[in-house]
């Protein structure tokens, strides 16, 4: 009786499983909006079960409607791109310095990136923040 049970259990979770699909082609390098996206009935190997996980990042080529969606079509959309100029920030203590940097490297938040200071030339390595500045640790 207990196996019955567990068996008609697991059976059910197989069946309430959902696949994120496209909702209609997205081209290459699009941010995902929830709005281009739908829940198909099934559990296909490898792809997304949440649509959220999928929202707000960027395509890897193009996907045609209907087609699931997975880890490898997507990939996080960059906050600094590669020669953008930002702002650089170091803070210890008390102290907040800033100056003006241009990446060497795109990056996403909490990614460490190469930067360099416009003003003397250096090369520093500093942490992409959410807000688009670099957070640098050492000289400016």
């Amino acid at each position: 009786m207990i196996r019955f049970a567990l068996i008609t259990l697991v059976l059910s979770g197989a069946a309430n499983a959902e696949t994120v699909i496209a909702a209609r082609t997205l081209l290459d390098g699009q941010v995902i909006a929830a709005t281009d996206l739908a829940v198909a009935p099934g559990d296909v190997l490898g792809t997304f079960s949440d649509p959220h996980l999928a929202v707000g990042q960027k395509t890897r080529g193009q996907i045609h409607a209907g087609r699931p969606i997975g880890p490898a079509d997507v990939q996080p959309t960059m906050k600094v791109e590669r020669n953008a100029i930002v702002t650089l920030r170091y803070q210890s203590g008390g102290l907040n310095l800033t100056a003006e940097g241009r990446t060497l490297e795109q990056g996403t938040p909490g990614q460490v990136i190469r930067v360099m200071n416009l003003g003397s030339r250096n090369t520093l390595l500093g942490t992409v923040a959410e807000n688009g500045e670099i957070l640098v640790k050492g000289n400016l």
